[in-house]
């Protein structure tokens, strides 16, 4: 499904992250390929997000709220090396990994940044998130019950999985 596509097939109805996947430096082609399908989006409706600041930074400006996601080591270092001013990004979308493990994120908090997490998959990732981050999301966890902290709707019943007998 192309993005225009999908674009018509939510009209909005629900929110949406659109992460921007960028390729050998093509951050400016993207930003000019997608900006033009965004036009007359609702930001309350539509976040972008991506590992690519420089995709990011080609959406400043726009009332899109805009999130850098941090996954890597080289994530990391990148926000050490360039001591990114606090509000550059309306967040930061970091491993709950590096949430736990790096004080960084705790001070960017106390400056006034928000933090997210991805991807929580258990009850100590939840942890983590509900102490360190101002927000998470969940990954879908294959159980009859959901994990502390996981609403009713946002997990999968192994009956709904074709599990029901045990495979």
């Amino acid at each position: 499904m192309s993005l225009p596509e999908l674009l018509a097939l939510r009209e909005e109805k629900v929110p949406l992250v659109l992460e921007l996947k960028t390729h050998e430096g093509n951050h400016r082609a993207l930003a000019e390929a997608v900006k033009p399908l965004l036009e007359d989006r609702d930001p309350a409706k539509l976040v972008i997000i991506s590992f690519d600041e420089k995709a990011l930074r080609e959406f400043k400006g726009s009332d899109f709220n805009l999130g850098l996601l941090i996954g890597q080591r080289k994530d990391v270092f990148f926000l050490r090396r360039h001591r990114l001013p606090i509000h550059e990004f309306d967040f930061l979308d970091v491993g709950v990994f590096f949430v736990a493990h790096f004080p960084m994120f705790q001070k960017y908090r106390k400056q006034g940044g928000l933090i997210l997490t991805w991807t929580v998959r258990s009850l100590e990732d939840y942890q983590i998130t509900k102490k360190k981050a101002d927000a998470g999301t969940w990954e879908i966890i294959k159980s009859n019950e959901p994990v502390e902290g996981q609403s009713e709707d946002a997990f999968l019943k192994k009956a709904a999985l074709g599990e029901e007998d045990g495979r």
